[in-house]
């Protein structure tokens, strides 16, 4: 039969009946005496089972070896400070009936008599295997989220107290500083003097709660303090370490505002030209005419082929011009004749040159 359960136990004992989490009452060899009937549900033994074991044979070795160290220090204390013992919260592994593994978490303090001496151990253990689980599964997505942010070619960082709080090595490599430099810069270190006023005002208006554009241009200056780089930003704000914060992605769109400058430069010069120009695609076809080429062909239409203009016994000189500077990027001068809309023919000389794409 069990042993006595130390008096003050049962006081308590309604308790315990009803209880879901399990409650054990050892003596103060560690041997159960009690376990209230949520045992069953946690570890599958019925009470008279769980009784008749000890708790370390039910336990994976680790949690075992673990639980006697925590339990053999607690009486340690308490032999060389009488009181000072104070109650443990262990994580331990237990092996159900059915041989599975659960782990659980088990609160133990002293039971004492009248006088202050302990009498006995209570213990509560609460299955904590999902809520474990749920933590597994945090880290594991953190990690992966993590791993994801560290290895993306965009910027991403995190600004709080207009200091930089995070940064992934996107937003390193941009800038050429280090991720540990980068933390604790102010924005304006980072941020371009003729940009600064702009984004200062923004980020104090953002963490107002004031509606401010999400996505905006400015330029960064790189660790040597000259160099400017473009970067489009998109930033929101988020609660961070109990406070609000602004957390954002950034692209170098320094060679796409260089490309847009350049266009835009071409673009002019194409227009304003006095010359004949027309953009043809790499079957010849045309896809653009200026004002000054329109007059001379006397129309506009996109799509026709360029070769159509051009007087037939000129066409074959043409043709090979066009080849060569298509396949071999060979640019040439040629003389022909072309036939307008309304059938003029005219004397023209035509050079060209390949356009090339970002690749």
């Amino acid at each position: 039969s069990a042993s006595p359960q130390p008096a003050p136990w049962s006081e308590y004992r309604m308790l315990a009946e009803n209880a879901s989490d399990v409650i054990m009452l050892m003596d103060m060899n560690a041997r159960p005496v009690y376990f209230s009937p949520s045992v069953t549900r946690l570890l599958g033994y019925s009470v008279e089972e769980a009784l008749s074991g000890s708790m370390e044979g039910r336990m994976t070795p680790a949690s075992a070896e673990k639980a006697v160290k925590h339990f053999m220090a607690g009486l340690d204390m308490e032999r060389q400070h009488a009181g000072s013992s104070a109650g443990q919260t262990l994580e331990l592994d237990m092996i159900r009936k059915n041989g599975s593994i659960v782990t659980i978490e088990m609160m133990v303090s002293f039971i004492r008599d009248s006088g202050g001496k302990p009498s006995g151990i209570m213990a509560i253990l609460r299955d904590i295997t999902e809520r474990k689980n749920a933590e597994g599964a945090l880290v594991a997505s953190e990690e992966k989220y993590r791993t994801l942010i560290e290895n993306i070619h965009d910027a991403i960082f995190i600004i709080k107290g207009a200091k930089i709080r995070y940064a992934n090595e996107g937003f390193a490599k941009i800038t050429d500083y280090s991720v540990e430099e980068l933390i604790g810069k102010g924005i304006d270190e980072l941020v371009a003097p003729e940009d600064l006023a702009m984004v200062a005002d923004r980020y104090v208006k953002r963490m107002k709660g004031e509606d401010v554009p999400s996505e905006y241009e400015f330029r960064l200056v790189k660790k040597d303090g000259v160099t400017r780089v473009d970067v489009s930003m998109s930033v929101g704000v988020f609660t961070f370490e109990g406070g609000p914060a602004a957390i954002g992605i950034g692209k170098d769109v320094t060679y796409r505002k260089k490309a847009e400058a350049e266009i835009l430069q071409l673009s002019n010069a194409f227009k304003a030209t006095l010359d004949p120009v027309l953009i043809l695609d790499m079957q010849g076809n045309v896809i653009t005419v200026n004002e000054a080429a329109k007059r001379l062909f006397e129309r506009d239409e996109p799509g026709v082929n360029a070769l159509e203009a051009v007087v037939p016994e000129d066409r074959e000189s043409v043709s090979l011009a066009l080849r060569d500077l298509i396949l071999h990027g060979r640019p040439s001068v040629v003389q022909c004749n072309i036939v307008t809309k309304s059938g003029r023919r005219v004397p023209v000389e035509v050079s060209g040159n390949t356009i090339l794409d970002a690749s």
